[in-house]
Order: structure tokens, then sequence, then C-alpha cells
């Protein structure tokens, strides 16, 4: 006798996507926190975005060490779910909901953002960023 019904959904694995920081120079502005974002809205968003886009799951962010030393990064992502804005986020004064800069993000020859969009499993590696404290990069922020 065979029992029939029901079969769960195959498990589809993980999606990341990952690449190295690279740092040059010093920042010129305190840094309390220094994050990768990957954000779901093209830019420009305004800098409070960052804070209520963690909570509802349109950012995701993975803290950096503030040491400013070359480093690897991963971001687990949600598949098949387009972003459009990959940066290193620093937090610099008092208030958390603005200020904040962006201090390198991901972008094509042309200066403009790149976008990226996993399927289920997919590892892509090679989203490398760099961080120039000396250049920062324009910013996606409303002012």
């Amino acid at each position: 006798m065979f029992l029939r019904g029901l079969s769960p959904p195959p498990l589809s694995g993980i999606s990341t996507l990952s690449g190295n920081i690279h740092f040059i120079g010093t920042p010129k502005d305190s840094v309390q926190i220094l994050l990768v974002v990957l954000v779901e809205a093209k830019p420009p968003f305004l800098a409070s975005y960052l804070l209520a886009g963690a909570v509802n799951g349109s950012i995701l962010a993975t803290t950096l060490s503030t040491t400013f030393h070359d480093t690897a990064y991963s971001i687990t992502v949600m598949p098949d779910t387009t972003y459009h804005y990959l940066a290193v986020a620093q937090k610099y004064g008092y208030d958390i909901n603005k200020d904040w800069h962006a201090v390198g993000f991901a972008h094509d020859a042309n200066d403009s953002s790149l976008s990226f969009t996993l399927k289920p499993g997919e590892q892509r590696t090679g989203a490398d960023l760099v961080v120039n404290f000396d250049s920062l990069p324009r910013q996606p922020f409303i002012p």
C-alpha cells in the first residue's frame, strides 16, 4: 500500500552575492558603522530608507570591520529579486536616519549602478567594491 499526498517543493538552495572590498585612503568623517548594502530600490532614495529597508527586508546588509583592511563579503539574497544598488555605506554622525555616505558602489564604465538578479541556488562571485575615502562617489541619497 502506497500513501499519496502533496510532496514538498524541492529545495532550491541558497543564493549569494559575494566579492572583495578594497580600501583606499582614510575616512574624513568618523566611521561609526560600515555596512555592505544591497538595495532593491533604484537611487535616489532617502538615507532613512537604509534602516527601514533593513527592517522590511528590501535592503540586505552585512556589517564590516572599521579597521579598513581589504576584506571579502557575502550576502544571502532572495532569488529572482532584482537589487539595483550594491554599496558600502558609512554612518558618520549622530542621526542614524540621515548621517550616511555611500563610500563605494558597484557600477559600470558609465558610472551607473549595477543591478543584480540571482536565480535560486546561484552563487555569484566577483561583485567587488572599491572604497576610496579620498574621493567619495556620487551619493544615492535624496538630501
